[in-house]
């Protein structure tokens, strides 16, 4: 994460003849958990496996105590950008300004998978002893 600080004064981004891009970062983290349980001795077992996935976004801050001003002769970006100003924000820009958020999510996977004793199916029976008519 870029952090510019000015506690005493202003701050000044500037790109007079080209583009301005100030950018977010992405974390991401994924947890995941499995348990194993079984009952009647083994015969029957179940696998339960839980999963999360976090996306954090981190955007870049330019805090200023005084005046904060952003000149742009071309197209300016912000993705996830926390611009303050004490006083006075300026933003100059040639061009497109475009401001996007930065989105943070989680999303959580459950999967339960149960296992029995595998046995052939039974063969067939015939009611009679006598062989079939052909």
């Amino acid at each position: 994460m870029l952090v510019l600080f000015q506690p005493r004064g202003d701050i000044n981004l500037s790109a007079t003849e080209s583009n301005i891009y100030v950018g977010a970062y992405t974390d991401i983290d994924i947890t995941r958990a499995e348990i194993h349980s079984s009952s009647f001795f083994g015969l029957i077992s179940t696998i339960r496996n839980h999963t999360v996935g976090d996306r954090i976004a981190t955007g870049t801050q330019a805090l200023a105590n005084l005046n904060n001003s952003l000149v742009s002769g071309a197209n300016t970006m912000l993705v996830g950008a926390q611009l303050s100003a004490g006083h006075d924000l300026n933003l100059n820009v040639g061009g497109d300004l475009i401001v996007v958020a930065a989105i943070s999510s989680q999303r959580e996977w459950f999967f339960e998978r149960k296992v029995g004793r595998c046995s052939p199916p039974p063969s067939p029976r015939n009611s009679s002893s006598k062989p079939p008519p052909t």
